[in-house]
């Protein structure tokens, strides 16, 4: 687990984007995605929901959860922000607080959270963007009260681990999350763990809801997009920072999954800002 308030370049990333349309494949990552669109309209859909997003709307996907972008009809603008919960400390190393909202949606929120919230996303961008002396702390400082806001909203989220699996699959997910950039393996990732290889990739279907390889490969995926969409990074960096082992790979799988190769895919966007 990450120190409480420090923050690793990669625990903490957000941008303004505004974008044609684009393929979004369904795909997971460790961090909270926090989602507040400015204009046009889209679906998001998380786990097994799709929900309608339009101007001044904000979703919250938790961490692990499974979600994706679709049903774009023309340019749309907006903010997103990814990041580590572990970043945030809670009062008792057993409580854990993954944003796993039961109401994801801001139309299903009461108005004086909504408004908070965005609130907290204006200020959080605007201190990400200028950069000035204490950013970080200020940010972090913003994100605790965000977090604050959320408990008091969904108490019962408290405690929930990730996408609401058993401990095994989280104490899975966790392990992923903290070792994509290696050359990881289902036996590897086993052994690690202490588990039978076999009992191993059964338990990781039964808890995850797909196999170990796929799985890994839309973790590195979402990291691969994120960069791709928001930060000017070179096509080789991306590999590297998304953990494939080589370009080659890299341009195969993504091609199979987003149906347009790794340049194709940024150049159907055009953001106002990135970050790197």
């Amino acid at each position: 687990m990450k120190s409480p308030l420090r923050v690793e370049r990669d625990s903490f990333m957000m941008a303004y984007a505004t974008h044609r349309v684009i393929p979004f494949v369904t795909h997971w990552h460790p961090c909270v995605e926090i989602v507040y669109c400015v204009d046009g309209s889209f679906a998001v859909q998380a786990e097994d929901k799709v929900y309608q997003m339009k101007e001044d709307d904000i979703i919250v996907v938790g961490c692990c959860e499974n979600h994706n972008f679709n049903s774009v009809t023309r340019p749309i603008s907006y903010y997103s922000m990814l990041f580590d919960p572990e970043i945030l400390p809670l009062p008792s190393a057993a409580e854990r607080f993954g944003f796993n909202l039961p109401l994801k949606h801001s139309s299903d929120w009461p108005t004086e959270l909504k408004e908070k919230m965005r609130i907290y996303i204006l200020e959080i961008y605007e201190e990400y963007t200028q950069k000035k002396c204490g950013y970080m702390t200020a940010i972090l400082s913003t994100l605790l009260k965000m977090q604050a806001l959320l408990i008091r909203a969904f108490p019962d989220c408290l405690k929930s681990d990730y996408r609401q699996i058993g401990n095994k699959g989280a104490e899975i997910l966790r392990y992923m999350s903290e070792h994509y950039l290696e050359p990881i393996t289902l036996g590897s990732c086993a052994d690690s763990m202490n588990f039978g290889r076999s009992y191993f990739s059964h338990l990781f279907k039964k808890e995850i809801g797909e196999p170990f390889h796929t799985a890994l490969l839309k973790l590195r995926l979402s990291k691969a997009e994120w960069l791709l969409l928001y930060t000017s990074e070179p096509i080789a960096s991306v590999v590297d920072k998304s953990g494939f082992q080589n370009e080659k790979t890299f341009y195969r799988v993504f091609r199979k999954f987003y149906g347009v190769s790794p340049i194709e895919f940024r150049r159907t966007a055009s953001v106002d800002y990135r970050d790197g």
